[in-house]
């Protein structure tokens, strides 16, 4: 699904999209914890389960005269896939109803999912990034862990040590130097 956000709330603007994107999969985590399951989140659009791969998260952003008018927020959870199609996917993926092991109404979990990131939204614009920033570290499966990012600006290999106020990961190399990663594609070990 996606959802279009118009005017979003001015923290955005001010912090960048990325809590978007991570406040998306801390709604989707609540879904799914809903259900009595344990997500979760790979930075910066990821949700896992049982080690593989079950919601993605991509937030665009339109601006006009300097100020951001447009957000769309597009989410794509792996619920009712079948094990043919699964096993298709040239990664290790998890599907929620064979995990519960009987189908999932989709209508109920975007219900779930769109409730749970409301609540989100309207926490982000009244106390800014720091709570929906705590939610993630909560469910963070890259926190404390070596990471390698493949990024614009090539390849950084070192420890995920957290996230920065505008929801960058923050890495630390072999050197000891930080870097903070604003786009990337990341592989936790």
């Amino acid at each position: 699904m996606t959802i279009l956000l118009k005017d979003p709330p001015h923290v955005i603007a001010r912090s960048g999209p990325g809590w978007l994107t991570l406040g998306m999969a801390v709604a989707v985590c609540r879904a799914l914890e809903g259900r009595g399951l344990s997500p979760q989140i790979k930075w910066p659009n990821d949700v896992l389960l049982n080690g593989g791969k079950v919601a993605g998260i991509l937030a665009e952003g339109t601006w006009q005269d300097g100020r951001l008018v447009l957000m769309a927020v597009g989410l794509g959870v792996n619920l009712n896939m079948s094990r043919e199609e699964a096993d298709r996917i040239d990664r290790p993926v998890c599907v929620v109803s064979h995990v519960l092991g009987a189908p999932v109404d989709r209508a109920a979990f975007a219900g779930d999912v769109l409730d749970a990131f409301a609540g989100l939204l309207g926490r982000l614009d009244a106390a800014g990034p720091d709570q929906i920033k705590s939610l993630v570290l909560e469910r963070a499966c890259f926190l404390g862990t070596r990471v390698c990012v493949d990024g614009p600006r090539g390849r950084l290999s070192g420890q995920a040590i957290g996230l920065d106020e505008r929801g960058g990961l923050l890495v630390v190399d072999d050197e000891q130097v930080q870097h903070t990663v604003v786009s990337g594609d990341v592989t936790c070990w």
